[in-house]
């Protein structure tokens, strides 16, 4: 899908006369190394990786074992909370930079809380 929405857009923009075209010889050559080297490796490695056993060398006890209560900071609403809020807070302060520059006449530093 992908590469026919680009191979469309490719064509137009060619027929425009834009430099940002790809040249057509590049499109197949990818292509071809896509049909001719990857496709074909996708599928030997399947194969063969099919064929292989796996042994696993681990010794198992029999004997159950007391999984010991977590702590309240390893608990799943907390780990929760903070795995939402730390890149919220930190889009949150990089977008009120951004705004603070565009409407308040400041000067926005990229790397501003480094």
């Amino acid at each position: 899908i992908f590469f026919s929405i680009f191979f469309i857009m490719d064509i137009t923009a060619a027929f425009y006369g834009s430099s940002d075209a790809v040249p057509f010889l590049q499109i197949v050559l990818l292509l071809s190394l896509w049909l001719f080297v990857s496709s074909p490796l996708v599928f030997l490695g399947a194969y063969f990786g099919n064929r292989m056993t796996i042994e696993i060398p681990v010794n198992t006890s029999t004997i159950p074992t007391k999984i010991q209560d977590q702590p309240w900071h390893m608990l799943k609403p907390f780990a929760f909370l903070i795995a939402g809020l730390i890149p919220f807070s930190a889009c949150f302060l990089e977008m009120s930079f951004i705004f603070q520059s565009v409407w308040a006449n400041f000067h926005y530093h990229f790397f501003y809380m480094l």
